[in-house]
């Protein structure tokens, strides 16, 4: 009869108690929704989220949401809106969940934010290409330019006080990324202000890469001007703090188990 010693038994008891968490978390996440169908909103945003020829929403964070919740229990109805709308459907309980939304004070009032951060916004100034502007890293130039920023957009750090305190010459307000380009192209803005993957996105669909290009520093790399995590944020006025908690344990889950990476590393 093989025999076996107290460490090993204490080890197997401890990988035991181990799967048993794992699996009672995941059972937990699973039940919390109920089968409840959550009304989701999202900015328009290639590849990360947009309208399909179906009409219906897709991109590579609408397939993460959508999988993440499934995982909680919840079903999912998703819709693109201008960003003003989507915060304030969300703010009034009209829709239950909105993303791809930075953290702010104000925002938190009428949001709940998860732990786990869905994605990572890198903002990028972009400029006519071949165009001289050059705004410098501490905005001590700011004054000689007119940068195109989006409505109710926050993009973090600095950035945000800068476009605040009246450092640029004007700063036009956008509804989307591409009133932005053609502000740009048009001569009526030096940058305008974008998401860096879906900028880029943008502007391969539309071939006005050879015409738009981002700022570089001086040994040629692109100027991340703010890096912001983003979230799915859940109304106040719909929600509870246990639909967030479950979503929280399965997008742990998703990043855990290599689902959230090959999710956003697909082709779109």
């Amino acid at each position: 009869m093989l025999k076996t010693s107290p460490f090993y038994r204490a080890c197997a008891l401890l990988l035991a108690l181990g799967l048993s968490l794992v699996f009672a978390a995941g059972a937990a996440a699973a039940s919390a929704g109920t089968g409840r169908t959550l009304r989701v909103v999202a900015l328009e945003a290639p590849p990360l989220c947009m309208q399909g020829p179906d009409g219906k929403a897709e991109g590579l964070l609408v397939d993460i949401v959508r999988e993440a919740l499934r995982r909680a229990g919840y079903g999912a109805e998703f819709e693109i809106l201008p960003w003003k709308r989507c915060l304030e459907t969300t703010r009034n309980g009209e829709a239950d969940a909105v993303f791809y939304a930075g953290y702010s004070r104000e925002r938190a009032k009428y949001l709940y934010f998860p732990m786990e951060q869905l994605f990572e916004e890198q903002t990028v100034f972009w400029r006519r290409a071949g165009s001289p502007a050059q705004l410098a890293p501490d905005y001590s130039n700011a004054r000689r330019f007119t940068v195109a920023a989006g409505i109710g957009y926050r993009y973090g750090g600095r950035l945000d006080g800068a476009l605040a305190e009246g450092l640029f010459r004007h700063v036009e307000r956008i509804s989307d990324w591409e009133r932005g380009a053609w502000m740009l192209l048009n001569g009526r803005v030096d940058f305008f202000l974008a998401d860096r993957l879906p900028a880029l996105h943008l502007l391969r669909v539309q071939g006005l890469t050879d015409r738009i290009e981002p700022l570089r520093d001086a040994q040629g790399q692109v100027m991340i001007w703010s890096r912001s995590p983003t979230y799915l944020c859940f109304s106040r006025a719909s929600t509870t703090r246990k639909d967030v908690r479950a979503f929280d344990a399965a997008l742990s889950a998703l990043k855990q188990d290599g689902t959230y990476e090959r999710l956003l590393s697909a082709p779109r």
